[in-house]
């Protein structure tokens, strides 16, 4: 928690006052050094802003319209971005292994020199299990993908849950919400006391906060999958091989599950022990009668799925968003000491078009 609290005040120190910022940019920087700091151990230094540059180019590449690589275009940037990006990353895994050192009788591992006060980035804590465990250890490409995954996960997508997070509390509409979330960041988390993990992550209403931006702004907009088998779903089929796309946009602004689904509206996460809305259904207090029922035979299944498949900004099941706990907790650190000492805003008249 230090790093992310420590990184975050400065971001906000340097940033204070100014104005015509390129907001999205700005923020990406800030989520890639703490995505950096979190998972690799080292911060933005020359190679750091070396890999944020091919960071960029490698979402271009991913984004890319033309699935052929030809010279100079998108895909062939992002193409050689990776290439940068794993010659990096196993270069500073090379450097964590030589940093590693036998301590005390358990024969512990730790690191000769970290950038992180607590030692715990996950390359760090990665590196120390299987030294101590004696499992066998992934083959240098695996351990290059899943970290590059991590830093994909903390990074262009956090940026922009940012920056909705601080659209929507610099409009007059989400004063009283702005207000509410002011009076907990100074009176539960005050600036003299370090911010603690599971305080952040459990507080009700920075969590519903968090939920109701992530619903808004509908980060990663949908996924895809290649259906395994044909299957038919209320008179449609759905061949095998065909490509199925889920809109978490669609999903998370649906008027079916969702009542006032424009407004920014915390309350409907905080659920109460007597039921609420349509049916009791928390997340659709002006549901369609048939979803509402359906949440109500999950319910009496002891289930929640109804409840937690209307919000889906991560994804469900095995394919969720490896890095949401990342994501929350980057996103709610920085509500904390945004409004801790300082008052969002945007200049002149800023809309958002869905």
């Amino acid at each position: 928690m230090g790093v992310f609290e420590e990184v975050t005040e400065r971001w906000l120190e340097r940033h204070a006052g100014k104005s015509n910022l390129n907001m999205f940019d700005e923020f990406k920087e800030f989520t890639f050094e703490i995505a950096m700091l979190s998972v690799l151990g080292v911060g933005l230094d020359e190679r750091g802003r070396q890999m944020l540059a091919a960071f960029e180019d490698y979402l271009d590449g991913y984004l890319a319209l033309c699935p052929v690589p030809l010279p100079g275009n998108a895909l062939d940037k992002g193409y050689k971005a990776r290439a940068k990006l794993i010659g990096h990353i196993k270069e500073i895994v090379k450097e964590g292994r030589a940093g590693l050192q036998p301590k005390g009788e358990a024969g512990k591992l730790r690191r000769q020199h970290s950038i992180l006060d607590d030692g715990n980035s996950l390359l760090e804590r990665l590196l120390e299990m299987w030294s101590q465990d004696g499992s066998e250890e992934p083959t240098e490409d695996e351990i290059c993908d899943n970290l590059l995954t991590f830093l994909w996960a903390g990074h262009d997508t956090t940026a922009a849950g940012c920056m909705w997070l601080w659209y929507m509390l610099s409009l007059d509409k989400n004063a009283a919400v702005k207000e509410k979330l002011t009076q907990v960041a100074r009176e539960k988390f005050p600036e003299e006391e370090p911010l603690d993990y599971n305080a952040v992550m459990k507080h009700p209403y920075l969590d519903a906060v968090c939920k109701e931006v992530l619903r808004l702004g509908s980060i990663v907009g949908a996924s895809y999958r290649v259906s395994n088998e044909s299957v038919t779903y209320k008179g449609f089929t759905f061949p095998k091989g065909w490509k199925i796309s889920l809109s978490y946009a669609r999903l998370n602004t649906c008027k079916k599950l969702w009542s006032n689904v424009d407004a920014m509206d915390p309350r409907r996460y905080l659920v109460s022990k007597e039921p609420q809305g349509a049916g009791g259904c928390p997340f659709a207090e002006a549901a369609d009668p048939e979803v509402v029922e359906g949440y109500r035979a999950d319910k009496r299944r002891g289930g929640m799925k109804a409840q937690m498949m209307r919000w889906s900004p991560f994804g469900h099941g095995r394919r969720k968003c490896i890095g949401y706990n990342l994501a929350e907790l980057e996103l709610k650190t920085f509500m904390i000491c945004l409004l801790r000492k300082y008052e969002p805003a945007i200049n002149g008249k800023a809309d958002i078009l869905h």
